[in-house]
């Protein structure tokens, strides 16, 4: 380890900023050049490997090859008897997972997809100098102060790949193998397609604010059991405001064979940006107008090459829109199936419930009197709770879009302190309370609501909840509230008043 105030080569070391199971980051000052680096020193464990010092070598002439806006650079290597140094690019952020927890919370979808087509470039790039990552993760990503994304550790996590595959089966926390691929908790060869699936779980966890498994509680056993043999749990269980669109590219990203995910990065990208999946297709299409023309493969394409990673040959293609591989070839006579199935069902719904009141049915049909279970869907009270459940998720997203369609042209009383009238106020009131709050969740009590309707067809909406809030620097806060909600006759909000 080195010591504050030392020397390495032409930087003076201030401070440590990091640390990992490889080894210690420092902040760094360059004496001459007044430039910052991060150093980070190999843990001494690793030192006096003669393999690992030989790959680390390797890895660090490969990472000093790699010159793009979206990786951290390399500046310099050092290499002495007893310690081994990589001197990078000092970047000022957070690391995602950090900046996920701690700022943002879920990252709505617009914004995310500002970052992530970032890191797909970075990534691009790299696997276009034959480079694969095999340690993708939100700890691996930083975040700057005007949303550009940094990838840190290129080649690190080659150097202790494959070295510690023992499932522990009891007791054990994970890290870095909640975004492992099938591939890599089996053992197989990785390749650039392994980089996509961890970053299909990077975006998961971008856009719902936590991993899709538990990392507290299951063990590494019970997670690789999960990675290998069921799919990815949906990111809606999560977090609701998860659109269809972006859950089938979560699909195609971590689909368990290779051969199903998106082969590139490239067109990983061109899928989030350009295109709307289909989702009972799994095929892709165009957002333009009907009279403009589908895209088709062209003479003028890339045809397809043979290329070889880490022993793995596989064929690549230039894709379009339209010739993406499907998701799975083996699931057609499954639908055929399930197809089967549903009309059985439909048929026997048909015959018991009733709905066109054939009189021939009548002595089967047991369920053509039920109509409580409608009323009870269409009541106000059921209206009025599934409206303040998604205004709350709407302004927990803190994207003022989600919440815009909730209000009314006018508010009277915004909050129960602020009398506002045009929309921008109210965009403003709550872009300042997101600055000032790390964390907002509301918990509503369904059996509190009470609806009351008034002779101009307004209705009166009154409820109970809990509010937990953390403001910047303070203890998290949990306080109990009663609330009056006033939705005029389309059920837009017009009124909100909070009560201690």
């Amino acid at each position: 380890m080195i010591d504050i105030g030392s020397y390495v080569l032409n930087y003076v070391v201030e401070r440590r900023i990091g640390e990992g199971g490889m080894g210690v980051v420092y902040l760094a000052q360059h004496t001459q050049l007044n430039r910052k680096a991060a150093i980070k020193a190999l843990h001494p464990m690793y030192v006096h490997n003669p393999a690992i010092r030989e790959r680390f070598r390797q890895e660090a002439a490969t990472m000093a090859q790699l010159k793009h806006p979206n990786i951290v650079d390399l500046y310099d290597y050092l290499e002495e008897p007893d310690a081994l140094y990589l001197i990078m690019e000092f970047v000022e952020g957070r690391e995602l997972d950090d900046y996920i927890q701690n700022v943002s919370g879920p990252i709505p979808e617009e914004r995310a997809i500002q970052l992530f087509t970032k890191m797909l470039d970075g990534f691009a790039y790299a696997h276009n100098q034959g480079i694969v990552h095999r340690d993708i993760k939100p700890s691996n990503l930083i975040v700057t102060a005007d949303y550009n994304t940094k990838i840190l550790d290129f080649g690190i996590a080659k150097i202790v790949d494959g070295n510690n595959k023992n499932m522990t089966k009891t007791g054990s926390r994970m890290g870095t193998v909640l975004y492992m691929s099938p591939e890599q908790v089996r053992g197989e060869a990785v390749d650039k397609r392994s980089d996509i699936y961890a970053l299909g779980v990077t975006l998961f966890q971008m856009l719902t604010g936590r991993p899709p498994y538990d990392e507290h509680n299951a063990t590494e056993y019970e997670v690789y059991n999960q990675i290998v043999n069921s799919p990815l749990p949906r990111a809606k269980t999560f977090y609701p405001n998860v659109s269809e669109r972006m859950q089938a590219l979560l699909d195609r990203a971590t689909a368990k064979h290779r051969a199903e995910r998106f082969q590139s990065c490239e067109v990983f990208k061109s899928a989030i940006l350009g295109n709307q999946l289909n989702t009972t297709t799994s095929s892709f299409r165009t957002t333009s107008v009907p009279t403009q023309p589908r895209l088709k493969k062209t003479q003028n394409q890339v045809p397809k090459v043979k290329r070889n990673i880490s022993h793995a040959t596989y064929e690549e293609e230039e894709y379009t829109i339209d010739n993406l591989p499907p998701l799975d070839r083996q699931k057609g006579s499954e639908l055929r199936i399930v197809f089967v199935a549903l009309l059985a069902l439909a048929v026997l719904l048909l015959v018991l419930w009733n709905p066109l009141q054939w009189k021939f049915l009548e002595p089967v049909a047991l369920l053509s009197n039920v109509n409580e279970t409608e009323e009870e869907i269409d009541s106000p009270v059921t209206q009025a709770q599934a409206l303040l459940e998604g205004y709350y998720n709407a302004i927990e997203s803190r994207n003022f879009n989600n919440a815009q369609s909730y209000f009314a042209a006018e508010l009277e009383q915004y909050f129960g302190f602020k009398n506002v009238k045009p929309i921008p106020d109210v965009q403003k009131s709550l872009e300042y309370g997101w600055k000032q709050y790390v964390k907002e969740e509301h918990i509503i009590y369904p059996e509190t609501i009470q609806v009351e309707t008034d002779e101009l067809g307004n209705h009166i909406v009154k409820f109970s909840y809990d509010y937990t809030f953390r403001e910047r620097g303070e203890e998290e806060q949990t306080v109990s509230r009663s609330a009056e909600f006033r939705f005029n006759m389309d059920w837009k909000i017009y009124y909100i008043n909070n009560l201690r």
